[in-house]
C-alpha cells in the first residue's frame, strides 16, 4: 500500500472531522424532534434543550470550521503547491464541482445554525433540520460520484449519508436524553429513537449494495484492495453497531426504571457513538481511496470461488446444504429479539447446526493466485497480440518454432481454462521456471506488467490457432481481437460493436486478388465488417464497417491458425457476444455454392445460440 504524505492526510482528517460534525448537528437536531412532544416538567425541558443546543451548536461551528480548513487543503492538493493557499482556494472554489458543493454547503449550514434558535420553536426546529439534511445530501458531489455521470448513485450515496446522520449522528444526543430525562420518558424516546433507527438501517443497507457493485467491482476487489478492506471494515462496524441497537432496544430499555439499567445504557449508547465514529472514519478513507474497481487486486487467499460447475447435481447439493445452515444461524439471531424465544432459539438452533451436515465448500473453490483477480492492460487488442507475437521471438530460446514440440506454443497447458488474472500469476510463478517455458530461466518476470499480458494475449491467440487448425474450428470460447473500424453508425472499435447490436458479427477477408468474399444471402440478418487495404478508408456498400488496420489481418490469422495468404478470402463468425464461433477459409471455385449454403445454416445457428458473456477462460474486461 502507497505511504500516505502528510498532504493527502490533511485533507482527509479534515474532511473526516467535516462530515462527522455534520452528521452530528443533523442527528442532534433529530432527537430534538423526536422528544419535542414529551411532557417535562420546564426545569427539565430547559436543562435538555440546553444540553442539545450547545451539541448541535458546537458540531455546526466545527463544521463550518473544518470546511474552512477543507478548501485550502484540498485546493493545494488539486491546483498544486506552487500556487499560494488563497489563490488555490478560489480556483477551486469558482471553477471545479467541488468547489460549488462545498461553497454551498457552508452556507446550508450557516443557515441552519442561524435559524434553529434555542431549539424551542417547531418551525425552527424542522426548518434547521431540513437544512442541516439537505447540506449533507451535498456529499455525492464532494466524493468519486462528483466525477461520473450516475444520477442514481449520486442519489444512494446521498441517501446512504443522510441517513447514517440520522442514526449515528443522534447518538451522542441521545446520550443526554437518556441521561438525564426521568425513566418512563426516556424509554419512550428510546423506543421512538429505534423506529427511526430502524428505518436508517434499512437506507443504508438498500443504498449500500448497488453502491458497493459499482465501486469495488468483484470479490477480488473486495479483499484484495484497500477499498475493499475498508468497506469489509465498515460493513463489520455497520453490524457492530446494529447488535448493540437491539441490545439497547430489547434488552437494556426495559431496565431502565432502575438506576443500574440506566448507567449500563448509557455506557452502551456511548460506546455505540464511539463504534459510529469509527465507521464514519470509514467511510471517509473511502471517499479517499480510489474504487476496488479500479484497482489491480492482489488476492491473499491460497483459494477463490469456483462456481463454473454450479449447475451439475452434486455442487447444487452442497450449496443447499451451506444455505440451510445460514437459515439456521440467521433464526438463531432473530430469535433473540423476542423475550419467549431468547432462550429456546439459540438452542434449537445449536442442535440444528449440530445435527445438519456440513458443506463441503472445497468443491467451490480452485487453487488461487495473488493476481487471479487481476485484469488485463491490454484488453486482447489485435496490436496486443502482434506485440506478444514479437517479444516472444525476440526473447525466444533456439528450440522455439521448431516444426514439432514447439516450446512456444503453450497449447498443451489449457490456457483457455485459466481466466486473466490466473494466467498473469502462473504464467510469471510456474511457466517462467520450467524447462518447457521458450524463454530462457526468468525472462518473464524481468519483463514489465504490460509486456506480460501482451505474451497472454499471443499465447491465447497461438493456443487458438492451434485447436482451430487441428479440430476445424473452436470448441471453448475466443474473444474476438480488438482493433479500429470505421462503422456507419459511427462506431470505432471492436469493442463497441461486441454484444450492443444482439446480431452475429461475420468478419470478411478480401481475396488475393483484392475482391471482397460474396455477401451473405437477403434473409440472413449480420453486422459484416469488411478488412480493407489502408487506401479503402470509406464504408462500401453491403457492409456496416470497415478496418484497415494492419494488425487485424494479421491477429485474425493467427487465431485462425493460418497464415495470412491463407485467410484471404475467408471469413470469421463471431456471435453477438462476441466469440468467435466458425471459420470459413477460401475454396475451390466449384464448391463455393455448397460452403455458402452451409455458411448460412452456421450463422443461423450461432445467431440462436449466443456463448454466455462470460466463464472459465474468456479473458473479459
Amino acid at each position: 500500500m502507497a505511504q500516505v504524505t502528510a498532504v493527502e492526510l490533511l485533507p482527509r482528517l479534515a474532511r473526516g472531522v467535516e462530515l462527522a460534525a455534520l452528521m452530528t448537528a443533523l442527528g442532534t437536531l433529530a432527537i430534538g424532534a423526536l422528544i419535542r412532544s414529551l411532557p417535562r416538567p420546564e426545569d427539565l425541558a430547559s436543562s435538555v434543550d440546553s444540553a442539545l443546543l450547545r451539541i448541535f451548536r458546537s458540531a455546526a461551528t466545527l463544521a463550518l470550521v473544518a470546511m474552512l480548513t477543507w478548501l485550502p487543503l484540498q485546493a493545494l492538493q488539486i491546483a498544486g503547491e506552487s500556487r499560494g493557499w488563497f489563490s488555490a482556494s478560489l480556483l477551486v472554489l469558482t471553477g471545479t464541482t467541488f468547489g460549488s458543493a462545498l461553497a454551498a454547503r457552508f452556507g446550508l449550514v450557516a443557515l441552519s445554525l442561524g435559524i434553529a434558535g434555542a431549539l424551542r420553536s417547531t418551525w425552527r426546529l424542522a426548518a434547521a433540520l431540513l437544512l442541516a439534511g439537505a447540506a449533507l445530501s451535498i456529499q455525492p458531489w464532494l466524493g468519486h460520484a462528483a466525477a461520473a455521470d450516475d444520477r442514481l448513485q449520486r442519489v444512494l450515496i446521498g441517501a446512504h449519508v443522510v441517513a447514517a446522520g440520522f442514526w449515528l449522528g443522534s447518538l451522542p444526543a441521545l446520550t443526554i436524553v437518556v441521561a438525564r430525562l426521568p425513566p418512563d420518558m426516556a424509554a419512550v424516546a428510546t423506543r421512538r429513537f429505534s423506529w427511526l433507527g430502524l428505518g436508517c438501517v434499512a437506507v443504508i443497507a438498500g443504498s449500500a449494495l448497488p453502491q458497493s457493485l459499482s465501486l469495488i467491482g468483484d470479490v477480488g476487489g473486495l479483499f484484495g484492495t484497500a477499498y475493499g478492506l475498508t468497506a469489509l471494515a465498515k460493513t463489520a462496524g455497520l453490524a457492530g453497531l446494529l447488535a448493540m441497537a437491539a441490545l439497547n432496544r430489547f434488552i437494556l430499555t426495559p431496565r431502565i426504571g432502575h438506576e443500574a439499567g440506566r448507567r449500563a445504557l448509557v455506557l452502551s449508547i456511548a460506546v455505540e457513538t464511539a463504534l459510529g465514529a469509527a465507521v464514519v472514519a470509514a467511510a471517509v478513507g473511502l471517499a479517499s481511496l480510489p474504487p476496488g474497481a479500479h484497482e489491480q487486486a492482489v488476492w491473499p487467499f491460497a483459494l477463490q470461488p469456483d462456481l463454473s460447475r454450479i449447475g451439475e447435481a452434486y455442487y447444487a447439493k452442497e450449496l443447499w446444504r451451506g444455505a440451510a445452515i445460514l437459515v439456521v444461524a440467521l433464526g438463531m439471531v432473530v430469535s433473540l429479539l423476542w423475550r419467549r424465544t431468547r432462550l429456546f432459539g439459540p438452542i434449537i438452533g445449536a442442535a440444528l447446526l449440530f445435527w445438519l451436515p456440513l458443506p463441503n465448500f472445497a468443491l467451490l473453490a480452485k487453487p488461487a493466485w495473488p493476481t487471479s483477480f487481476q485484469r488485463s492492460e491490454t484488453g486482447f487488442a489485435a496490436a496486443a497480440i502482434l506485440r506478444g507475437e514479437a517479444l516472444t521471438k525476440e526473447l525466444c530460446t533456439a528450440d522455439c518454432f521448431r516444426p514439432r514440440d514447439d516450446p512456444s506454443d503453450p497449447s498443451p497447458y489449457g490456457l483457455w481454462q485459466r481466466g486473466d488474472g490466473d494466467l498473469y500469476g502462473w504464467l510469471t510463478d510456474v511457466f517462467d521456471r520450467i524447462g518447457h517455458s521458450p524463454f530462457p530461466y526468468g525472462t518473464i518476470a524481468k519483463l514489465d506488467p504490460r509486456e506480460r499480458w501482451q505474451l497472454i494475449d499471443y499465447f491465447r491467440a497461438r493456443v487458438a490457432g492451434s485447436v482451430a487448425r487441428n479440430a476445424g474450428n473452436w470448441p471453448y470460447p475466443v474473444l474476438t481481437p480488438d482493433f479500429p473500424v470505421t462503422c456507419r453508425d459511427g462506431r470505432s472499435s471492436m469493442r463497441d460493436i461486441l454484444g450492443q447490436s444482439g446480431r452475429p458479427i461475420e468478419i470478411a477477408i478480401p481475396g488475393r486478388d483484392g475482391a471482397a468474399p460474396p455477401p451473405a444471402p437477403q434473409d440472413i440478418v449480420l453486422t459484416r465488417i469488411l478488412l480493407a487495404s489502408a487506401q479503402d478508408d470509406a464504408v462500401p456498400t453491403g457492409v456496416d464497417c470497415v478496418s484497415t488496420s494492419p494488425d487485424a489481418p494479421a491477429a485474425l490469422a493467427l487465431i485462425a491458425g493460418v497464415d495470412q495468404r491463407g485467410l484471404a478470402g475467408g471469413r470469421l463468425l463471431a456471435d453477438a457476444n462476441g466469440w468467435l464461433r466458425s471459420r470459413l477459409l477460401p475454396l475451390p471455385s466449384d464448391d463455393e455454392k455448397r460452403t455458402l449454403t452451409a455458411w448460412a445454416a452456421e450463422i443461423s445457428r450461432v445467431a440462436a445460440a449466443p456463448f454466455e458473456a462470460g466463464g472459465i477462460g474468456t479473458h473479459r474486461h
